[in-house]
């Protein structure tokens, strides 16, 4: 990942999928994880900052992951972004 903005978008993009994956919806996401939903729509358009890693392992923990599973997502779903770019 080579820019911030790209390290976050990626990041929001393996969590969607994964609680797309849950069959979660994402209020039901916020509210299991203690995330507030004001700051998981954020963090899912995918821009700087990003997810936090309390809010990745809560994420991880709630989706039955690891975070480095959402991270390692997070890789592949860059590496297909720049392989299109």
């Amino acid at each position: 990942m080579s820019t911030p903005a790209a390290a976050a978008a990626a990041t929001a993009a393996a969590v969607k999928a994964a609680i797309e994956q849950a069959g979660l919806s994402v209020n039901r996401t916020a509210a299991l994880s203690g995330i507030p939903q004001s700051t998981l729509d954020r963090r899912l358009l995918g821009n700087p900052p990003g997810f936090s890693i309390a809010e990745l392992a809560s994420l991880a923990s709630l989706l039955g992951m690891d975070v480095s599973d959402l991270l390692r997502q997070s890789e592949t779903a860059a590496e297909s972004r720049e392989a299109v770019a």
